[in-house]
């Protein structure tokens, strides 16, 4: 066994948790240890051995607390640091929607006017030509959508189901940020 195991085991994992604990750095320290009492045991246990900071048996709220405290910020910094953080994933969840939507789209197949086929989103990208509106109107028990160029006068048709509608929104929002 001892053969067979030779060269496996790595210190990769506690290098990580030395850097992170040696940095302060935020995300990385709650990744690790903010997590329940029967989880990550040898750092929590280092955490003890080395800073004398207990993490097992605190409730969630104090243990989270306790990692600011260690990182050096105090509960002032920790709502800062928070709401920057939630900021950053919802704009991180958009760019990702917006991408899920795009390639959704891609696999639509639109014939315009002049008879040239092209992929959805291709259809929606005419936002950067003046198409800037959604509209729509109510057929029977659906809803049809349209993205309009008021200054033209034009109006191309988006469907939900192929990912047109989701792209052309995430791609207003887009310019309207």
């Amino acid at each position: 066994m001892a053969l067979l195991a030779y060269g496996r085991e790595t210190f990769e994992w506690p290098n990580r948790v030395a850097v992170a604990l040696e940095s302060r750095d935020v995300a990385s320290l709650l990744n690790i240890l903010d997590t329940p009492d029967d989880h990550n045991l040898s750092s929590k246990q280092v955490v003890l051995e080395f800073h004398g900071l207990k993490l097992r048996g605190l409730t969630a709220k104090s243990r989270r607390r306790a990692i600011f405290e260690l990182c050096g910020l105090d509960g002032t910094a920790q709502a800062a640091w928070e709401e920057s953080e939630l900021s950053r994933k919802q704009a991180e969840r958009k760019e990702q929607d917006a991408q899920r939507a795009k390639e959704a789209a891609q696999n639509a197949r639109y014939k315009r006017g002049d008879g040239v086929v092209t992929d959805g989103a291709q259809h929606v990208d005419a936002i950067a030509s003046g198409f800037r509106e959604i509209r729509d109107w109510r057929k029977g028990e659906s809803k049809q959508y349209v993205l309009v160029n008021t200054e033209l006068n034009e109006a191309r048709r988006l469907q939900v189901k192929d990912g047109t509608l989701d792209y052309a929104r995430a791609m207003l929002e887009r310019l309207a940020a």
